[in-house]
């Protein structure tokens, strides 16, 4: 087996070298990655066989001045989708009545206290988006009180509820299901029946759902974040996603990345420190609400800066569980899921990140490929009040005594399904490529695969024992390495410590870009991982395996 690189990762190897043109490499990723001709199925109200009996419903309920209802939710998904819903409301001359849950102090879904509420208040329509699908109590109970629901939703389901009507891309044959924005975005159209006034919003919105919830960019949902992005790069700064988009710091041409780490971030700040409902205003136009975002984006930063350094101060190196779980009273509950996934990130190893709070613990869980972590939540029911998610990522809570047999169990169970040496850090490498053949033209073929993401992720290629000169450590901090590598620059952020240490030929896992100064463009090597030199290439996947065999994954529900 190939050796660790420098950064203790493991890297997976393709089989074969960078032999074709660069378009011809290009098509050769896409097909690999099954990423599907563009497709606009998404939009089309025969997608979804409830689409024209639920926008029929909202245009009678227009028609008679009713009071309209929407849930939502406190993640990005579910604000743009709901912001995607007042504005299409707005349209038709209806004010909604908007809920979103408190995540801190209620937890997510739709629940029947807020149907309560909306019902008190005279809604006879209820719209719910990104969440609702397993309302099944709530929703009944609005059955009752004569409350028409439709059901906007793309979580797993065992059972329908008794909604109205419901759009969820289980139930239609698309290839790429997209999350609620998407979903949203669809009933638009299915209401309004044409291109309407600044469909450009509504469009980018649902390219920032989709980004955020991390499905698979692929098909439809390819063809929606492409062109959302674009609509994005169109939208009127003076609106209330132009002034997020400008203070994000997001340039003319928008990418994907752009939304997963400026914009979304900024979002979901809101329902991680406080009320998701300052996101849904500073999305509808509310300046007051945009500078309240940067101020909690801020504060969660810090919050995450410090909760990390006190996580890490939990681990010995030399001795990690199968499992990594982390707990303390100074986590809060908004943070917890963003700790577990930087643990599992950098250790390559499922982890649980765990807030303490009253004698009650609400944990988060993030995993690696082979591991199913809905299965080991299940598995151990017993010990928890309420829990769900799906194979990757999953929550749960229960009484603080039970800490310790949680952390055993979680453990226990990582061990019975993968083998140990799966518990590392894994890059994936897309292609072998020998330094001479890096060129623009590679940088604008693979530009083509845009927008990458989830199920795309940016091709990383194996650039072969290469000698490193011109070491230089760059950055405010002296964290990132500059070099050179025959004719071309090399960029390493954040692995400025090997400055003094690369004095042999290595390999170089890396991206190639085009670095512009003064007018002129060169291609350059963004490294993201180094390693000693090896004259073999080893196809890992064949040689590290997993041993889940005997447990099929499966999806629950409030991950």
């Amino acid at each position: 087996m190939n050796s660790l690189s420098f950064t203790g990762k493991r890297w997976t190897l393709p089989t074969h070298n960078a032999t074709g043109e660069p378009q011809q490499l290009a098509e050769a990723i896409a097909t690999m990655r099954s990423l599907g001709p563009d497709a606009r199925a998404w939009t089309n109200p025969a997608t979804y066989p409830m689409a024209i009996k639920a926008a029929g419903r909202l245009r009678s309920a227009a028609s008679k001045n009713e009071i309209v209802g929407i849930i939502g939710d406190y993640d990005c998904d579910g604000l743009t989708s709901t912001a995607i819903l007042v504005r299409l409301l707005r349209r038709l001359g209806l004010e909604p009545i908007v809920r979103l849950p408190h995540r801190l102090l209620e937890g997510y879904g739709a629940q029947v206290a807020h149907v309560e509420e909306l019902h008190a208040q005279g809604v006879t329509l209820l719209i719910t988006t990104d969440t609702g699908i397993v309302a099944v109590e709530a929703l009944t109970r609005a059955k009752e009180w004569g409350i028409d629901a439709i059901v906007i939703d793309h979580h797993a389901f065992t059972e329908l509820p008794p909604a109205f009507a419901i759009l969820h891309p289980s139930l239609t044959d698309l290839r790429s299901p997209p999350a609620a924005a998407g979903v949203a975005f669809a009933f638009a159209h299915a209401v309004e029946g044409s291109p309407w006034d600044d469909i450009d919003t509504d469009a980018a919105l649902a390219a920032i759902g989709t980004v955020a919830d991390v499905v698979p960019l692929t098909h439809e949902n390819r063809t929606m974040v492409k062109e959302g992005l674009a609509a994005l790069a169109r939208v009127n700064p003076a609106s209330g996603l132009g002034m997020l988009r400008d203070r994000s710091g997001i340039g003319k041409i928008p990418l994907s990345g752009d939304v997963a780490f400026r914009l979304s971030p900024r979002l979901n700040a809101a329902g991680r420190l406080d009320d998701a409902t300052i996101g849904l205003r500073a999305l509808l136009g509310d300046s007051a609400s945009v500078d309240m975002l940067e101020t909690l984006n801020v504060e969660r930063q810090r919050l995450t800066q410090e909760c990390m350094q006190e996580a890490f101060g939990m681990i010995d190196v030399h001795d990690l569980p199968a499992c990594m779980c982390v707990a303390s009273t100074n986590f809060p509950k908004g943070i917890v899921g963003l700790i577990a996934g930087k643990l599992a990130e950098r250790f390559g190893r499922p982890a649980a990140a765990i807030s303490i709070k009253n004698g009650m613990c609400t944990a988060s869980l993030r995993g690696i490929p082979g591991h199913d972590i809905a299965g080991a939540l299940r598995s151990n029911a017993s010990l928890f009040t309420a829990f769900g998610g799906h194979a990757q990522a999953g929550g749960c809570s229960f009484i603080e005594a039970n800490l310790d047999a949680v952390k055993a169990a979680l453990h226990s169970d990582v061990l019975a399904y993968v083998r140990p040496e799966a518990l590392l850090p894994v890059l994936e490498i897309d292609l072998l490529l020998p330094i001479e053949r890096a060129s623009l033209e590679l940088v604008r073929a693979f530009s083509r695969l845009e927008p990458f993401g989830a199920g795309n992720r940016e091709p990383v290629f194996l650039v072969p024992s290469v000698t490193l000169t011109n070491l230089r450590r760059v950055g405010a901090d002296q964290n990132h390495l500059q070099a050179r590598a025959g004719v071309l620059g090399i960029i390493a952020f954040g692995l400025g410590h090997l400055a003094d240490t690369l004095n042999s030929p290595v390999d170089l896992a890396c991206r190639v870009t085009a670095n512009e100064w003064n007018g002129r463009q060169s291609v350059q090597l963004s490294v993201v991982d180094i390693r000693e030199a090896t004259p073999r290439t080893i196809n890992v996947n064949q040689e590290v395996g997993m041993k889940n065999e005997g447990r099929k994954q499966t999806i629950l529900h409030n991950s």
